[in-house]
């Protein structure tokens, strides 16, 4: 991945001749992609990825307690502040509407939380299974 602000990018593409040569790993017929974003957005679809990795495998290891998997992510979702809920009470009525959010919209500080509560609640949970080594090993916190 390159990274840089627009005037380095604009450098980078315009000189693309010269990384040619960093193309001989890919086969001929192989269709490369470029893709240039805001390092915010980039951020939040990692952490998107992570979200969901970690949400897949709680649920694969059948050590979470809840009854279904929409269940399991509205949890941590509403702990991302993505899901409102409002109350309103009518003649006695009191009616809920929850309103949800997309994880592309969550701040990082409330993506940090809600994927470190993911973490922790899966380490009580006792989940063990190769591929959460490989995504704790991926995030530096296991060797």
């Amino acid at each position: 991945m390159i990274t840089g602000n627009k005037s380095q990018l604009v450098q980078i593409l315009a000189g693309i001749i010269p990384l040619v040569n960093s193309l001989d790993n890919f086969k001929d017929n192989e269709e490369l992609v470029v893709c240039v974003m805001r390092k915010t957005k980039y951020k939040s679809l990692a952490s998107n990825s992570l979200f969901h990795s970690l949400l897949q495998e709680f649920w694969k290891s059948g050590c979470s307690s809840f009854n279904d998997y929409d269940t399991l992510r509205n949890h941590y979702k509403k702990q991302a502040g993505l899901i409102i809920t409002d109350k309103i009470s009518l003649e006695g009525i009191t009616l809920i509407k929850e309103t949800h959010k997309s994880w592309t919209n969550v701040t990082q500080a409330n993506a940090s939380i809600a994927i470190s509560q993911l973490k922790a609640d899966m380490f009580e949970a006792g989940v063990n299974s190769k591929k959460f080594d490989e995504i704790m090993k991926g995030l530096g916190e296991w060797q």
